[in-house]
């Protein structure tokens, strides 16, 4: 027989509200709206000339992946498919399954054309670049009567 002990039901009950959180802050802060069932890991960054995202998507078949650009902001969802075997207990899965989204908000102007952007799935990662629009790009502010040194770069 399977016995749990304490620090096992304390994760569970961890990863639980973990969920319930994206979930509730994914869907602009109430649960009545479409629920996900779990939030991808997203990194964005302006890079050269392009502003990029970065989903982690492990597991996902890149078919499942939808993005879309609305109002100024990117979404990007999609489901990564279970396949239970109900002869199966669990000692540990930590991997969600189920139907995700992300919105990033695009700064404005920040992006001079969406037709040029581009997304590519390679290793579980889902990277999008987007042409930054060449005054948006990050500069330098001089401050007066400071030295070269000590002067502070403003994106």
């Amino acid at each position: 027989m399977f016995t749990s002990n304490l620090f096992e039901d304390f994760m569970t009950i961890h990863r639980n509200f973990d969920q319930l959180f994206n979930r509730v802050f994914s869907n602009g802060g109430t649960t009545t709206e479409r629920t996900y069932d779990w939030v991808p890991p997203v990194e964005s960054y302006v890079a050269g000339d392009n502003f990029l995202v970065k989903a982690y998507l492990p597991g996902v078949d890149p078919k499942n992946v939808e993005i879309s650009t609305e109002n100024n902001v990117l979404t990007i969802r999609g489901e990564r498919a279970a396949t239970p075997d109900k002869d199966v207990k669990y000692i540990l899965n930590e991997v969600p399954y189920g139907r995700f989204e992300r919105r990033i908000t695009l700064l404005e102007g920040l992006v001079s054309d969406l037709e040029k952007c581009q997304a590519k799935f390679a290793n579980g990662v889902l990277e999008i670049a987007m042409p930054v629009s060449e005054r948006q790009l990050p500069r330098r502010i001089p401050i007066q009567g400071v030295s070269d040194k000590t002067q502070i770069a403003a994106a």
